[in-house]
């Protein structure tokens, strides 16, 4: 009985000591973790918008974000830019369900308000082979000088599928992958719709 009650004990200790010691760890690595975080996603808002992050450390590419990116918000829009006038590139944060978890990223456009510059989904769950496929370069390049107004002059984009997507507002969805193709289509034309609403909207709010 007294060796039960002291192994019991002893495991009780055990367990203690090393939650404080993981807690201990976490919290003076937390800093870290959260810059190293910070500058992930800021990576991903210089390379959509055409800046060069190659061979940049945490520190570096902070410096660089911190020079050339502009950071501003319009209503609920989170929004980056470089440049001004008719060279100004604009990145907006969009974030929306994925089949399985969270998917985040940005959509980048030109001067114009209307051409896709560029986009990125910087986290996302989705499937490894299908759904998975919209972190890959080919899907995304695919966006690359579309427009985000369609033939009718209605806002959004199309993920087609079935044929070859031919319109300047449609891209190729992934095959195999209809449920996270169509959730990424209603998260863009979300943020396409705020867009294009924050752009008409007169500038004193009237």
């Amino acid at each position: 009985m007294k060796n039960s009650i002291y192994t019991l004990f002893f495991a009780t200790v055990c367990g203690l000591v090393s939650a404080a010691i993981l807690a201990g760890v976490g919290l003076s690595t937390q800093a870290r973790r959260e810059a190293n975080m910070r500058a992930e996603k800021h990576r991903h808002v210089m390379q959509v918008l055409g800046l060069s992050t190659e061979g940049l450390g945490s520190a570096a590419l902070e410096k660089e974000f911190k020079q050339d990116v502009h950071p501003d918000q319009v209503g609920d829009l989170q929004i980056y830019s470089v440049g001004t006038g008719k060279k100004k590139v604009t990145a907006i944060a969009f974030a929306g369900p994925g089949l399985w978890g969270p998917i985040e990223g940005y959509l980048a456009l030109d001067p114009d308000m209307r051409t896709i510059h560029g986009i990125t989904f910087y986290k996302q769950e989705e499937t490894p082979g299908l759904g998975g496929e919209i972190g890959a370069q080919w899907f995304q390049q695919q966006f690359v000088g579309k427009s985000i107004i369609g033939p009718n002059g209605k806002p959004g984009i199309k993920l087609v599928g079935g044929h070859k997507a031919s319109g300047d507002n449609e891209v190729d969805a992934i095959s195999g992958a209809t449920l996270t193709s169509g959730k990424v289509q209603d998260m863009l034309n979300q943020i396409i719709e705020k867009i294009v609403n924050a752009k008409e909207q007169p500038a004193n709010g009237n």
